[in-house]
């Protein structure tokens, strides 16, 4: 990676003389090489001036190579050094900020020699390349389009700040990420830039940030340009309540955002005060949207709350703000006049898609009439359930409400996506712009896109239903086999882990019911089987290689795990998994007799265990969560465990493992069992040194927690 990225040391280098200052074409010279951000070789410093057709003597050439940092040979700079150069060439021709670069300037001739230089580069690359030898994705054809893209940040503000974030968004958290973050806050467009405050390492650049789209500024905001001046500051952090009764989905309310303001009577940029630091935890915060940005001459804008439901205002420079982010119940389904706003389909705490880069916000338009329509409501409840969609507005007057669902410009992204679903006759209306990507289908057969939404993991727009668009739609789990286990990903979120007391059969050991937090996990398809236990150790007594094993102590089955690289689920994964979304006794449904498809329960103790997987699955596509036997669970068993959770705030990642551990907790009933053993929020316990007939397990990969 170029030392420029100031990801890795500079090499050795060695100074010849100290630098002077040069003046005339000798001078303009030097600040056009000081546009390649890495150290460049002789040949490519007099191409550069005999492009810009300078008359400098073979003398002043060798003045100038002796009188700079040398590395290996090529001519280099400190980045105080560049930044100097750059900025005098910035305000050498006094180039209007408000007007285009003209290609004629000396900045637009430099800049075009530059990017004819990257084009043979590439070119060049591009013809060496083979199988053993790839260049296209690679490590060094990325650097070189970050280069690219830092040449148009000179006179192409508007397109830079697309390519920039292109490279932003998709290495998020690597190193290359990491190297992007350290250059754009060096770089501060003219009516940012104060030469008498700002550091002698920042770049002037010869624009005017408020004069470029809304868009290109929320982009440079996100991605850090100017430091501080435009960075998202600070995170919101919510706090809260919980109130989940059914019929409604469960989430951050946005109405429940309270902001206070008082002013600092500073001119930096505004603070906030959290009430409840319990939030602050990294795997909450990547399940809430909380960002702010410079939208003005000292003025910021807020966004807080989830991709269901956001809030937005603005504070002024030197304002502290108080946030208390509360939990409430929110309408399922919103009426409007001639359309509904959905945020939830049949499972009121629907499990959100968790692929890399996934949109900020999934949002949908279905073109039909929800009282009438029965195949466009499917499919509302099909992206809904599937976490493909955060809200849908389902109506024929859809666009009459369309900024009800985007938020406007005020809250719309270009991380969120639309999605809109029309009948093969209708005409797209012109649409009110909207920053994120945007896709419209056109079909008649709503019920047979509903059906087609049944597959691992992501899947485009033009993959799925045809058409050009990336658009990115989710199917549900991803799948993936480790040593012969079939795991699924079961993406994290924050849900209600307990029962309510009013639900039958509910036992004080599962109450208060309170919310808890969890990171994405893999947990098993089904029980480990005999046939796959057998492979690590013999059973005490077998009954078919595709039956769970059964016997098998609680050390046990997790040597067996962990021989895997994996673990046994934690009570609260396990639960998370089991209810998929749900909240009533079974993920079933609160009927009984809805449970009989999908379980084997209430045969008595004359029974054996059944073979796995022939019963319905769960909507994870996780089968026998509920009877046929129970599972074991990492924790050690406390009657009281729930006591100590907060029922307002929430419970990040709970787990209760200690060596000295008496007993340790089983869920899901088994197939001897009455119905109520085998709710999601049932917990059993047995001494772990010993197994039963009708108990099993199932493994997990946890990201945090195990290799």
């Amino acid at each position: 990676m170029p030392a420029f990225l100031g990801e890795y040391p500079t090499p050795a280098s060695r100074t010849i003389r100290s630098n002077r200052a040069f003046n005339g074409e000798l001078r303009l010279w030097e600040a056009a090489a000081c546009l390649e951000g890495d150290a460049i070789d002789e040949a490519t410093a007099l191409a550069l001036r005999r492009h810009l057709d300078m008359d400098i003597s073979p003398m002043a050439v060798q003045t100038l190579w002796q009188s700079n940092t040398l590395q290996a040979g090529r001519l280099s700079w400190s980045i105080q050094q560049r930044a100097e150069r750059l900025n005098w060439l910035s305000g050498a021709e006094r180039l209007d900020p408000l007007k285009p670069v003209p290609a004629e300037s000396l900045i637009g001739r430099s800049l075009g020699f530059w990017r004819q230089h990257y084009t043979r580069e590439r070119t060049r690359r591009r013809k060496r390349e083979t199988t053993l030898k790839p260049w296209h994705k690679t490590q060094a054809d990325r650097e070189l389009g970050l280069k690219e893209a830092l040449l148009d940040l000179w006179d192409r503000p508007e397109r830079a700040a697309e390519r920039l974030y292109a490279l932003f968004k998709a290495h998020q958290g690597k190193p290359f990420k990491q190297a992007l973050g350290k250059i754009l806050p060096r770089y501060y467009p003219s009516d940012l830039y104060n030469p008498a405050t700002q550091k002698s390492q920042y770049i002037r650049l010869p624009w005017h940030f408020y004069k470029l789209s809304a868009k290109a500024r929320y982009l440079y905001a996100l991605m850090g340009l100017a430091g501080k001046h435009l960075k998202p500051h600070g995170q919101i952090r919510p706090s809260g309540r919980l109130g989940l009764p059914l019929g409604f989905i469960a989430g951050l309310g946005g109405a429940a955002i309270m902001v206070s303001l008082t002013t600092l009577g500073t001119s930096e940029a505004p603070q906030f005060q959290l009430t409840h630091g319990v939030f602050d935890h990294p795997i909450f915060s990547q399940f809430t949207i909380r960002e702010w940005y410079r939208s003005g001459p000292e003025q910021y804008r807020y966004i807080v709350g989830s991709p269901k439901s956001l809030e937005s205002g603005v504070a002024s420079a030197g304002q502290e703000l108080t946030l208390d982010w509360r939990w409430q119940a929110l309408d399922n389904i919103k009426i409007l006049n001639g359309a509904q706003l959905w945020h939830a389909g049949t499972l009121p705490q629907p499990i959100r898609a968790c692929a890399e880069h996934w949109p900020r916000r999934s949002l949908a338009v279905i073109a039909a009439d929800p009282e009438t329509d029965i195949a466009a409501r499917q499919l509302a409840i099909r992206l809904l359930d599937k976490g493909a969609a955060d809200v849908i507005l389902l109506g024929t007057a859809w666009d009459r409400y369309l900024h009800r669902l985007t938020g406007g410009a005020a809250i719309a992204s270009p991380q969120d996506q639309l999605l809109i679903i029309l009948h093969s006759t209708e005409k797209l209306p012109p649409l009110a712009d909207f920053p994120g990507a945007v896709a419209a289908v056109r079909a008649d057969d709503f019920e047979g896109l509903a059906r087609s939404l049944q597959f691992p993991g992501e899947r485009s727009v033009a993959e799925l239903w045809d058409g050009n668009s990336s658009l990115r739609l989710w199917g549900g789990p991803e799948n993936e086999e480790v040593g012969g286990i079939q795991l699924v990903k079961v993406c994290g979120g924050t849900f209600s882990m307990g029962s309510p007391e009013e639900e039958v059969g509910a036992q004080s050991n599962e109450q208060p019911r309170h919310p808890v937090t969890l990171d994405t996990f893999a947990i098993g398809r089904t029980e480990v089987t005999e046939a796959l236990y057998k492979t690590f150790k013999p059973l005490q007594r077998e009954f078919g290689a595709d039956h769970p094993a059964v016997l098998v102590s609680w050390g046990e089955a997790r040597a067996f795990c962990q021989h895997h690289g994996l673990d046994l689920p934690t009570e609260a994964q396990w639960e998370y998994a089991a209810r998929a979304g749900t909240l009533t006794p079974w993920s079933s449904g609160a009927n009984e007799e809805n449970l009989k498809a999908s379980a084997w329960y209430g045969e008595g103790l004359s029974g054996t265990a059944h073979p796995v997987g022939q019963k319905k699955a769960n909507p994870l596509g996780l089968y026998d969560m509920h009877g046929n036997v129970w599972e074991w669970s990492r924790d050690c068993y406390r009657e009281d465990l729930y006591k100590d959770r907060n029922v307002e705030l929430t419970t990040i990642d709970p787990v209760l493992d200690r060596i000295a551990c008496e007993i340790r907790s089983l869920r899901g009933g088994s197939l001897d069992d009455p119905a109520e053993f085998l709710r999601s929020a049932d917990r059993g316990w047995r001494r772990p040194g010993g197994g039963r007939g009708y108990g099993g397990f199932r493994c997990v990969r946890a990201p945090r927690r195990q290799p």
